[in-house]
């Protein structure tokens, strides 16, 4: 069970990481077209 749930937070806080990587992403794409 310990197992169980320390690999389900770990993948929560992936996929967490993961969407604020996305918007920082977006956001730099965003600019680099306003710039163009």
């Amino acid at each position: 069970w310990r197992t169980q749930r320390a690999v389900a937070e770990a993948q929560d806080g992936l996929s967490k990481d993961s969407q604020l990587l996305l918007l920082v992403d977006l956001v730099e794409s965003g600019m680099l077209w306003w710039r163009n």
